[in-house]
């Protein structure tokens, strides 16, 4: 027994010593070196990289401008090469390579809207300037995968990586285009509503935007910016549509704040993931110096402030998509592609493309209109500089340079907020948006009538500088009044609770500093609650458990926070409301309509059987024996933190359930789908997927002042101490600067040439 029980001692020891073997290869094999001294061929000049306690960078570069995007290449690719890679087989077509047949449909998509072929017209457009910096920057990333440390998702995927280059860093932006842009998915379901329920239930269905809700530019600001119409314009349909990617964004002028300068915010709405989508940094060279929040991947920084300008940005979705039925006069090619397939032969999958764009319907929901569908979108057109205008971006020292550096963005269109040391303060949108003779609110026949006059001259998108009001506020709320001239959109996607929010908050809080504007970004208190709540409040109970949510309820001022008992009542209330929408519809719309629940439940509608007073009861009795089902009868025990959590999946393999446990993060959140600090939800579980992804806070009075956080941490190697140290300060409403002062000694490397 004695030696029995030595031999198994003995093999336990040896499994123990071999999966720490294991766990230290892994370390090594992925770990990067942070300080010392690296010869890197090249460079132009020595850098100098120190990151500080969070794992920021600090790039200065002593020689060149080039040198600095190099060394944002090397610390991208340092701290977050596994996303890039990840990221460049998306925009590819190309995940089947890394993960076998179950990703082909997905690779049939992406091939199908081609943003990859997209990117590569794209390149031809940049000047030389722009790409000078994409090179210098794809040379930074091979500088490092020369030293052959691998990410290690790559490692357990055997993935052999090919060598970085200038297009793969343009490209990302064809898909952050198309996660932000998507009109084409409002006309199909316009387009099935009228097919299914007729044209009168589409502004029923998509109720308008409130004709007294908040705009971001008022008729006065039109005026000062010379594009007031005095006839208004039509507006078409101006259907609505919810909920969307959102995003908050606000700028004061000096007469709002304590310091007398302007004050600038940004929070961008985005779907949450593992390793966090932006990466901080402080990138310095002989003429350039610019801080705040990058993409890896992306050569500058996206938004953020330099020595001179800070800016912010949100999105506003306008109508640059089109839904074309072809005919049989339609000009129509093909295009072969080989998708190649991990452990199964390659597949040769044909691509229709037409003169308006690529035939999606064969790979989405247009699949739904009996003819073939191509989508015409400026992502996908000649001529997109949008990489070069952000690049121009970081340059900008002047309202001026500014408004120069956005003529060239073209897409995603975003409404931009703008602020600078001298006391200005401005907006504009920016992107091309087409000009049409037609309502653009349907698919249309592939015929001459139906083809884009142009696009909204520049000087004639909404903007404003200086406005006298002294502020600007978009959370993807209407741009202005139909007194614009020109027709941008046939639905605006959210209605105006984060908006009416922010211009509350901002208006109670002068004068503003720092600290007001934290209390503001983090605010979880919902004005759709606060909309909805009078005809919610006068239902009927069925039963005990529906009259303690009413008496919960009652009093209730609308606040998410991580302890409300309220907002889960909400919540699980809510959910069954949604019912109210067609099936059809639901089944394209992630996020109910909270304009048409609201309108159904105020007048008897008929989607709620004509009596709203009947739905209500009976939603909020199913609603509370789910609640109570699943969080029992305390209302203790019903605390939104305790089913509203955070969760950040794996890019890769986080879907994978051995693999999950080590990269995927959760955590308990506050915030609700209408907040200023959103919680959005899955319905069926209330798991948080998107949030502010990004926070900034810039100060014009002292530019060192300003505050920063993004979502994990700023590695994606799961052995980092910042693979997710930012997680909780994130989630707690903390801060972190990124200062151009000296700081505390943290790592430092030095690159210097090698040729």
């Amino acid at each position: 027994m004695r030696a029995w029980l030595k031999r198994l001692a003995y093999i336990i020891l040896v499994v123990l010593l071999i999966m720490v073997g294991a766990v230290l290869y892994l370390y090594f094999k992925s770990h990067s070196q942070t300080s010392g001294t690296v010869y890197l061929r090249g460079l132009k000049g020595d850098v100098v990289i120190t990151r500080d306690k969070h794992g920021i960078p600090h790039i200065v570069a002593k020689s060149s401008d080039l040198d600095a995007f190099y060394a944002l290449g090397y610390v991208h690719a340092q701290d977050r090469f596994w996303q890039m890679e990840f990221q460049r087989h998306v925009v590819q077509g190309r995940l089947s390579e890394l993960f076998g047949s179950a990703t082909i449909e997905q690779d049939k998509y992406l091939r199908t809207w081609g943003f990859y072929r997209a990117a590569q017209t794209s390149w031809q457009s940049l000047s030389p300037q722009s790409k000078a910096i994409a090179q210098s920057y794809a040379d930074g990333v091979n500088a490092f995968l020369s030293q052959k440390r691998y990410p290690l998702q790559m490692i357990i995927l055997n993935d052999t990586h090919e060598p970085w280059t200038a297009i793969d860093s343009i490209a990302w932006e064809k898909m952050l285009a198309w996660d932000l842009q998507n009109t084409w998915k409002s006309k199909l379901k316009n387009y099935l509503v009228e097919q299914k329920l007729g044209q009168s239930q589409i502004p029923i269905v998509f109720p308008a935007y409130p004709k007294n809700g908040t705009t971001i530019l008022s008729d006065e600001d039109l005026k000062q910016s010379g594009i007031y119409a005095a006839n208004q314009i039509a507006s078409y349909l101006n259907y609505q549509e919810t909920h969307n990617k959102g995003s908050n964004n606000w700028v004061v002028s000096g007469k709002w704040t304590t310091s007398g300068h302007p004050m600038l915010a940004n929070d961008p709405h985005l779907a949450l993931q593992a390793p966090a989508l932006w990466y901080l940094a402080e990138i310095k060279g002989p003429t350039l110096h610019v801080t705040g929040a990058t993409l890896p991947g992306v050569p500058c920084v996206v938004i953020g402030h330099n020595d001179h300008i800070a800016w912010g940005v949100t999105n506003v979705n306008p109508d640059t998509q089109d839904l074309y039925i072809l005919n049989k006069n339609s000009n129509i090619h093909i295009v072969k592609e080989i998708i190649k397939v991990r452990g199964k032969a390659d597949i040769v999958y044909p691509i229709k493309i037409s003169t308006m764009g690529p035939v999606i319907s064969t790979v989405t929901e247009a699949g739904q209109i009996d003819n073939l569908v191509a989508l015409k979108w400026t992502a996908l057109m000649p001529g997109d500089t949008t990489a070069q205008s952000m690049i121009e971006i970081n340059y900008a020292k002047n309202w001026s340079e500014f408004t120069a550096a956005l003529k060239n963005f073209i897409v995603p269109s975003q409404n931009f907020v703008y602020a600078d040391t001298a006391g200005n303060i401005g907006y504009y949108v920016s992107g091309n948006i087409p000009i049409r003779h037609w309502d653009s609110s349907l698919p249309v026949p592939d015929d001459s009538a139906h083809q884009w006059d142009g696009y909204i001259p520049f000087d004639k998108l909404p903007h404003v500088f200086n406005p006298p009001e002294g502020y600007i506020v978009s959370a993807n709320n209407r741009v202005a009044s139909d007194h614009y001239p020109y027709y941008l959109t046939f639905r605006w996607n959210d209605p105006d609770y984060r908006a009416k929010r922010i211009v509350e908050l901002l208006q109670s809080s002068k004068p503003l500093d720092i600290k007001k504007f934290e209390k503001i970004q983090l605010d979880t208190v919902s004005l759709f609650w606060k909309s909805i709540s009078p005809v919610l409040l006068k239902t009927n109970p069925m039963d005990e458990r529906s009259k303690i949510a009413l008496e919960l309820l009652k009093n209730w001022d609308g606040n998410a926070s991580l302890d409300s008992n309220q907002e889960t009542v909400f919540a699980y209330w809510y959910r069954e409301l949604n019912n109210i929408t067609p099936d059809f519809i639901a089944k394209l719309s992630k996020f109910p309509g909270p304009l048409f629940i609201q309108s159904q439940l105020e007048n008897n509608g008929k989607y709620c059987e004509n009596n709203s007073a009947d739905y209500l009861s009976h939603s909020l009795q199913t609603a509370m024996q789910k609640l109570t089902q699943d969080l029992g009868d305390d209302p203790n025990h019903w605390q939104w933190g305790n089913i509203h959590h955070a969760v950040f999946p794996e890019l890769g393999l986080g879907s994978v359930k051995a693999f999950g446990t080590l990269w995927n993060r959760s955590i308990p959140t506050a915030g609700g789908l209408y907040s200023v600090n959103v919680g959005t939800y899955d319905m069926d579980n209330f798991t948080q997927t998107d949030a502010a992804s990004y926070r900034e806070i810039i100060d014009l009075s002292n530019l060192d002042k300003s505050e920063f956080i993004q979502t994990l941490g700023q590695s994606d190697n799961v052995f980092s101490s910042h693979y997710d140290d930012l997680m909780h300060p994130w989630r707690d409403g903390k801060y972190v600067p990124i200062s151009s002062e000296p700081r505390e000694s943290g790592e430092v490397l030095r690159l210097l040439p090698n040729d």
